[in-house]
């Protein structure tokens, strides 16, 4: 079996000096979200086979670490001010956004990233109550955990407005100067001096009750080339409708965005180069409990028309599957992934069709602290298998071992 290691924690100690001052003063506080892993893989390097959309169980062995501080301002009129400054490292597998300013090896493997930067500015006088006006560099997110993808990636720099009541309204003017990345079905974005790509967006979001919606209008500002993208969710207080839980049913509609190799940018700041692509995406993400088991059962399926680019046939995939959660004592548990990707002209390429599958288990260590702060140490034995088009492998599928460690606070 090839071993393959990235456990560069040392990079943590960079964001540990920059942000102990938050220890000598209580108007600043310091979160901090942290990875890395190692592996053993029965074929070939796991870094360079990672497999997209069947969750990180079998592709520990990123290094990820992302570090804020904030600067709490009080002022004498009760306007109040929040400076905020993150720093991101990422190897191996560039997950963020931010701006570039030292590559670590020299490629996209590996970087330095400026995160948010920004201010925040709540109790002006001006706004309603508990509104907010944010100005800097910002983002709207979203992640699909069991399946370890992003599904809302909306960044750049600008104006946001946040109302900050029941019926939650969100609206941002940004300038986004990043270039569209990809890396393991998770849509970021890398900024690259030779191939920088400018839009302006206007990004909205509104939510009453159950119900959320967003509206991305994009455009290029060195071409009349643009993408508006939509999505509507709704969340349902029961798992499936049947167990204790809830369950997110989203859809995403997209014209003008989407047309990325491998995978679909939909509600994101990118604009495709392809007049006519239109692109859809709808997932079901559900979680509850069974007895003592915590269950989170997932379905996306997502697909890319490329227009009138016919060199590209249309692209689709569906991804089902399922995480599980078995409590042994109170800080040890076994997790169980199982999950199977049926893919059609992947990237638009007629001869990549066929299916991935992966079935993974293992210990988790962890300390129960709450949602916000949890420090986790995972092992993990992994097969991987499918076509091996898709999979990248020299054999029809793999076995793995891995380990990870993960916390944010």
């Amino acid at each position: 079996m090839k071993k393959t290691s990235n456990l560069k924690l040392g990079l943590a100690a960079l964001f540990i000096c920059t942000s102990i001052t938050a220890m000598a003063d209580d108007s600043l506080t310091w979160h901090s979200y942290m990875r890395t892993g190692m592996g053993f893989s029965s074929d070939k390097a796991v870094e360079a086979t990672n497999i997209n959309q069947l969750g990180r169980a079998g592709n520990e062995t990123d290094t990820y670490i992302a570090s804020s501080l904030t600067k709490k301002i009080e002022g004498k009129d009760g306007a109040w001010a929040d400076v905020n400054l993150s720093m991101i490292a990422s190897l191996e597998d560039p997950e963020n956004t931010g701006r570039e300013f030292y590559a670590l090896t020299g490629d996209a493997k590996g970087a330095f990233y400026l995160g948010e930067s920004n201010v925040v500015f709540g109790g002006l006088d001006f706004l309603p109550k508990g509104a907010t006006l944010k100005f800097g560099n910002s983002g709207f997110n979203e992640s699909l955990g069991a399946l370890d993808i992003n599904i809302k990636s909306v960044l750049g720099t600008g104006v946001f407005y946040n109302s900050n009541n029941a019926n939650k309204f969100q609206l941002a003017f940004l300038v986004n100067e990043y270039e569209p990345s990809i890396n393991t079905g998770v849509y970021g974005m890398q900024f690259k001096k030779d191939t920088e790509v400018k839009t302006k967006l206007i990004h909205a979001e509104y939510s009453v009750g159950k119900i959320d919606t967003t509206l991305t209008v994009a455009q290029k500002l060195d071409n009349s080339n643009s993408a508006v993208t939509g999505s509507i969710a709704y969340t349902q207080y029961k798992m499936l409708g049947i167990l204790p839980g809830f369950t997110k049913y989203t859809a995403q509609i997209s014209s003008g965005a989407g047309a990325y190799p491998g995978t679909v940018g939909l509600v994101m700041s990118g604009v495709d180069d392809v007049e006519g692509t239109s692109a859809y995406r709808f997932i079901v993400d559900g979680h509850g409990n069974l007895g003592k088991l915590s269950l989170n059962p997932v379905l996306l399926t997502e697909g890319v028309n490329y227009g009138d680019d016919n060199t590209k046939e249309s692209y689709s995939t569906i991804s089902a599957g399922a995480k599980v959660m078995q409590p042994i004592t109170k800080n040890l548990q076994m997790v169980y992934e199982g999950f199977v990707n049926v893919t059609k002209n992947k990237g638009g390429d007629d001869t990549k069709d066929g299916t991935q599958y992966k079935i993974s288990a293992g210990p988790s260590v962890q300390i129960d602290m709450g949602e916000w702060a949890r420090p986790v140490g995972r092992l993990t034995a992994t097969y991987i298998g499918g076509e091996k088009k898709l999979t990248g492998f020299t054999e029809e599928g793999e076995f793995r071992l891995g380990a990870q460690f993960e916390t944010w606070f």
